[in-house]
């Protein structure tokens, strides 16, 4: 079953094999499907027409390195707040992303904040690994929290 049809007239389609813009392009999508890209005028019948005004139309990017939880610098902070605040503050940072043309992210390495005791018992075991006995000072439970310079 076909979807409803748009048509999205006068975009300059950004085309990754030449690494140009081609002005004037019309694209036809019936549902979640492109049927036809082309720089002459198509002929489409009962379908939305979307004027591009000459915007760009391009793929959605792909940021292959997000910490999509990591809300604050503060980490020993941010692992002390409920999942649900967290997941919450997380929802702008990804809508913000889409905004900017991100249409996929890869999360790397915080799917979900550490729990106060996981992050002191993981600092804590690689510190050991790292020092021999007695441990140095510096060797903290979770790392000092980062703060941007004035």
């Amino acid at each position: 079953m076909k979807g409803p049809r748009q048509v999205i007239v006068n975009a300059r389609l950004f085309d990754s094999a030449s690494g140009s813009l081609r002005p004037g392009t019309t694209i036809v999508i019936e549902g979640e499907h492109f049927v036809a890209v082309s720089q002459e005028p198509l002929q489409v019948d009962d379908a939305q027409i979307i004027d591009a005004g000459g915007r760009v139309v391009m793929p959605g990017l792909i940021d292959a390195h997000v910490h999509v939880v990591a809300t604050s610098h503060d980490l020993v902070g941010l692992a002390l707040q409920p999942a649900s605040l967290v997941g919450a503050q997380s929802s702008h940072i990804l809508r913000d992303m889409l905004q900017r043309g991100f249409t996929a992210v890869r999360d790397v390495a915080s799917a979900a904040p550490p729990t106060p005791s996981t992050a002191r018992s993981s600092a804590s075991k690689n510190c050991e690994r790292r020092w021999k006995k007695p441990k140095p000072p510096t060797c903290m439970p979770w790392p000092t929290p980062i703060h941007p310079a004035p």
